[in-house]
């Protein structure tokens, strides 16, 4: 059994390592000598367990269910470019805040609001406030709807 371990593919020995419950890390020669160990023992116990089997009749073997990291997405080039350009746009972008953010506290966590006093000096575009949000700040339209990493993002809906 040792010598289909070594044809076998690291990932592949650390998913039959998860099966059996036993630690996926080290190298590919630690891995192969832990599953051939775990064989060796799980014949052990099912030669001497199956007596206990009949016996008790059914009994429910529980899965350990635990934390499963996915896999990263395979992205076309033309994504990966497009989430490339979108990480270089939102460095250029300003930081909206909302009117005399400075002023209070409570403002200052809020998110950013349109300003609308008649004398608001936001509104009339005087160059020592902050910026508006205007349409010019759009980020690349193919990559809507994705995470940073390129995942597609639950909440949002499909374009």
């Amino acid at each position: 059994m040792a010598e289909d371990y070594q044809t076998m593919t690291v990932a592949e020995l650390k998913d039959l390592l998860k099966e059996a419950g036993l630690p996926v890390s080290g190298k590919k020669a630690d891995l192969v000598a832990r599953l051939a160990e775990s064989s060796v023992a799980e014949e052990v116990e099912t030669s001497d367990s199956s007596e206990d089997w009949e016996e008790d009749g059914d009994w429910d073997e529980e899965a350990v269910v635990g934390h499963v990291a996915r896999q990263k997405p395979i992205l076309d080039e033309e994504t990966k470019a497009a989430l490339s350009l979108r990480s270089e746009q939102k460095k250029k972008t300003p930081s909206f805040r909302r009117t005399e953010w400075f002023r209070y506290k409570r403002l200052s966590r809020s998110g950013w609001r349109a300003p609308h006093g008649m004398d608001s000096k936001q509104r009339r575009n005087y160059r020592y406030r902050s910026s508006l949000v205007r349409v010019g700040h759009g980020k690349v339209s193919l990559t809507r709807g994705y995470h940073s990493s390129g995942f597609r993002d639950p909440r949002c809906f499909e374009p």
